[in-house]
């Protein structure tokens, strides 16, 4: 089986995200690099919907609390310690904490709800 090495990029300078490429395409795609260009690869996972999840995104699923249903944001990052694909699961939303993401996705009906780079508020911790 082949693996789908695809990446997208954040674009610093532009502030804006590309979309998916694969290893073939980026030399035609970017002439130019720069320290803000930021590679964000595929995990190799889709969410509920069948969209890509990438290094960066932002999954979202609904969690029953006292005060009733809310919507959870967690980023998706890779853990180079134990070398594999994780959701954030701090409070804070720092990478100190986390769960296998193929383990959450079996478990929960995650879907891409943004990206760290463009949708930064979605981290931010609920008030009580």
């Amino acid at each position: 089986m082949k693996r789908d090495n695809r990446y997208k990029f954040w674009l610093g300078h532009t502030k804006k995200m590309t979309y998916p490429h694969t290893l073939a395409e980026i030399g035609g795609l970017i002439k130019e690099w720069t320290s803000d260009i930021i590679p964000l690869e595929f995990t190799g996972f889709d969410d509920k919907n069948g969209n890509k999840i990438f290094e960066g995104d932002i999954i979202s699923d609904w969690v029953d609390t006292d005060e009733g249903l809310i919507k959870s944001h967690k980023q998706v990052f890779w853990n180079n310690k134990r070398g594999g694909w994780y959701v954030d699961d701090s409070y804070v939303q720092d990478k100190t904490e986390g769960i296998e993401l193929w383990f959450e996705l079996y478990d929960f009906d995650y879907e891409i709800s943004g990206n760290i780079y463009e949708n930064t508020e979605l981290l931010k911790p609920l008030k009580n």
